[in-house]
């Protein structure tokens, strides 16, 4: 190859290579999206568990959510006992009444901040991104 078109290929190949990291680090996910994507998981299974639990029963166990995902579990209901988000937050759970009379549940996880607000709270110290929002499912899915 001749001294002069050394330069062209060289220039490509950097460019051709800067592209492909840019492109392999706009793929790689945040620890926190990591840790979201988790907890949305274990609580999708959650939910399916005690629409499972309503099925057999015609209510929604009351409790604390530690034992009812114990209980949930011994029932095969649910593989694992799910006590805390992946940020190591207890979950919250509490039973309520529908607007039509009808029983449900609330299961919340407090975010990266482990701050319950009902929501995004820039006022709230370390609620400072969206992973500082609650994640809340229910009998009827995702609010």
């Amino acid at each position: 190859m001749k001294r002069g078109a050394e330069w062209p290929a060289r220039v490509v190949l950097l460019a051709t290579v800067f592209s492909l990291v840019s492109i392999g680090l706009a793929c790689v996910e945040t620890p926190h999206a990591t840790k979201r994507k988790a907890t949305r998981y274990d609580m999708e299974a959650a939910r399916v568990a005690l629409v499972g639990y309503y099925e057999r029963y015609r209510r929604f166990p009351d409790g604390p959510w530690s034992s009812i995902a114990q209980m949930l579990v011994s029932q095969r209901l649910l593989k694992a006992v799910l006590i805390q988000d992946a940020w190591n937050h207890p979950y919250s759970y509490e039973t309520v009444n529908g607007g039509n009379g009808q029983a449900g549940f609330r299961l919340r996880s407090c975010g990266s901040d482990g701050i319950c607000t009902g929501g995004k709270d820039k006022s709230v110290p370390g609620a400072r991104d969206d992973y500082a929002t609650d994640l809340v499912i229910s009998d009827l899915g995702w609010e």
